[in-house]
């Protein structure tokens, strides 16, 4: 695992996991939040929304500034609105959902890409299982991840043909009981576990890292697409 890492969205949930466990195993851990103050214990932080539209270019002049040796990127930073545009369109809360969720995270990862080639270390994109089916009435967020899933496919393929040392993820998620899941069925995964998962995925050196049920999700889509979207639109 690299030595230094990058690790958005590190106040809670799985973020939050993720900077725990990776400081268990040796690594500096540094992150970006609106308020620093909820970062654990150990986490340097630049205070900053990630919406913002020079969020991705004031993070990677942080990081190549105060952090060169930085070797790891998790883009694990998101926001989901349960809405029904047929009602109201929100355009404000789409821009926000698509900022933070896709547009940063592809900025981020193309501007810390010199620099994490150098280190010979790794990007992984956090997505989710909704990137595979998506959920009526997270519209924005299921597109967001869906479109952070075909960046990161596309960057693989450009890394690889460049011959850069860096590894390239994608960690799906399921339902993981975080704020984001507020009101969803029982049977959530713990965000340890999940976290856990993706840092075992990232060692194993996997291109695609089923976390949970989404294997499941996968060979349902496969075997009877119709059932597994009715089992998202129903969830």
């Amino acid at each position: 695992m690299a030595r230094t890492v990058l690790v958005t969205g590190a106040t809670r949930g799985v973020g939050r996991a993720l900077a725990l466990q990776l400081q268990q195993t040796g690594c500096r851990v540094i992150s970006v939040a609106r308020s620093l103050d909820a970062l654990p214990a150990g986490v340097e932080g630049l205070a900053l929304d990630l919406a913002s539209p020079d969020a991705a270019t004031r993070i990677a002049s942080w990081v190549r500034t105060e952090h060169p040796s930085c070797a790891g990127l998790i883009n694990n930073a998101a926001i989901m609105v349960h809405s029904l545009l047929t009602e109201d369109p929100q355009p404000e809360q789409i821009a926000r959902e698509i900022a933070i969720n896709l547009i940063t995270p592809m900025q981020l990862s193309a501007q810390l890409l010199p620099l994490i080639a150098a280190q010979e270390g790794f990007i992984c994109n956090v997505t989710s299982g909704l990137a595979l089916a998506p959920k009526p009435d997270a519209a924005a967020y299921s597109a967001s991840k869906s479109g952070l899933r075909a960046f990161t496919r596309a960057l693989r393929d450009q890394v690889r043909l460049a011959a850069l040392p860096v590894q390239v993820h994608e960690a799906l998620l399921p339902l993981v009981d975080t704020s984001l899941s507020q009101g969803a069925p029982e049977g959530k995964m713990p965000p340890k576990e999940a976290a856990r998962q993706i840092l075992a995925g990232i060692r194993r050196g996997e291109e695609e890292i089923d976390v949970g049920k989404v294997r499941l999700l996968r060979l349902l889509l496969r075997l009877a697409p119709a059932l597994a979207y009715g089992i998202i639109r129903r969830s």
